[in-house]
């Protein structure tokens, strides 16, 4: 298991340590909303007017409100589990030492299919279905039924905007690229001033500020705007490396000297 695998087990695990936690309240307040009405026998109406009755009605309020507290807890514990599943489910992650294999081969896979649709497209014009090669008769009577259904008077295969969104695909997969092999020409570097030190690591992809101690409100708004957040695991600000992280954490690192820390 590489770094980058160990870092979204363990961000799985904290999702789901999350969500016990949440189903464990739940049920506390599953549990108190029953004790609150346990001693009221059941179906019993409120007596208006008699000495019990501002008891009852706090009573059921108190219950009516854990029970919805309950609710809302479990439904936060199903959603931290959907996200718990969809760790690594999320596409290509620039942090994923395969990262560069996985864009390179989903590359080629976009320029293939760029020049099929090209090639079907032309093979169509010049003698219609009869000299397209290459599709299976599933693939034709699909691509003939999207025709049909198709409002222009000469459809036709694969129309311009299949092959523009494609075209806008395979260039931004190229950009991409183009960036993780620029940062692997990055190297780690750290730089320390009073009250903070600000570096960069190539490995976990990352380019951080860290404290000495717990910065003011100023800092902290300052932080966000520039698009670092806090983490908890690294006990340090940080943002993805790349260009605009490494302008940005230059930036921060002269603007910070001339603010109150703390």
């Amino acid at each position: 298991m590489n770094d980058f695998e160990r870092r979204q087990k363990e961000k799985r695990q904290r999702l789901l340590d999350r969500a016990d936690k949440k189903d464990n309240a739940a049920t506390g307040s599953f549990q108190r909303a029953h004790d609150l009405v346990k001693d009221i026998p059941f179906g019993q109406p409120i007596l208006v007017g008699h000495h019990s009755e501002a008891r009852h009605r706090r009573s059921l309020d108190r219950s009516h409100n854990a029970m919805g507290k309950g609710v809302a807890l479990c439904d936060e514990a199903k959603r931290l589990r959907g996200r718990a599943a969809a760790v690594g489910t999320g596409g290509i992650n620039s942090d994923d030492p395969s990262a560069l294999q996985q864009l390179s081969a989903k590359l080629a896979k976009l320029e293939e299919n760029q020049n099929a649709m090209k090639r079907i497209n032309r093979q169509y014009r010049k003698g219609g279905w009869a000299a397209v090669e290459g599709l299976t008769e599933a693939q034709r009577e699909a691509a003939q039924t999207a025709m049909d259904a198709d409002w222009r008077s000469k459809p036709r295969p694969f129309e311009t905007y299949q092959l523009s969104n494609n075209n806008a695909n395979i260039q931004r997969i190229r950009l991409r690229i183009k960036e993780l092999q620029s940062i692997a020409q990055f190297e780690d570097f750290s730089e320390e001033f009073e009250g903070y030190k600000t570096s960069a690591c190539v490995a976990d992809n990352r380019v951080r500020v860290e404290f000495d101690q717990r910065p003011n409100r100023d800092v902290t708004r300052f932080m966000r705007r520039s698009g670092f957040v806090f983490s908890r695991q690294a006990m340090a600000w940080q943002r993805k490396l790349n260009a605009a992280g490494l302008h940005a954490l230059k930036r921060i690192g002269r603007q910070l000297q001339t603010m109150t820390l703390n």
